[in-house]
């Protein structure tokens, strides 16, 4: 019965412990180093970067802004990924413009031009 009892209360404090996180706080638990190479592209949310071969696109950290010259040139961005995971309107909400969808982020971001 004292297994049960730890068990359980264990299990609770898990549980308690889950609702205090946002899902950005969540998002940014699942921090990983990685190095992308794609083609510099400019977006309304800043600096992106399309993967090859599989075209995954990744904004990059605090860049507001691809340079001209870098516009559609080959980069390597190496970065602390941020997974964020935005859910669409449910039904009855007031509608408003918003991210739905998943957005990566390389934060901490250094790039440079692959030849």
């Amino acid at each position: 019965m004292n297994k049960l009892h730890i068990a359980l209360f264990s299990t609770l404090i898990i549980l308690i412990s889950c609702s205090f996180f946002t899902p950005q706080q969540a998002a940014q638990d699942k921090k990983k180093k990685m190095i992308v190479v794609g083609y510099a592209q400019n977006r309304k949310g800043g600096a992106y970067v399309v993967s090859i071969p599989d075209s995954i696109g990744y904004f990059v950290g605090d860049l507001s802004h691809w340079d001209e010259k870098i516009l559609g040139k080959k980069v390597k961005v190496t970065g602390t990924l941020l997974v964020q995971h935005f859910e669409p309107l449910k039904p009855g909400e007031e509608e408003r413009q918003m991210i739905v969808g998943t957005v990566r982020t390389l934060r901490k971001a250094k790039w440079e031009l692959v030849k």
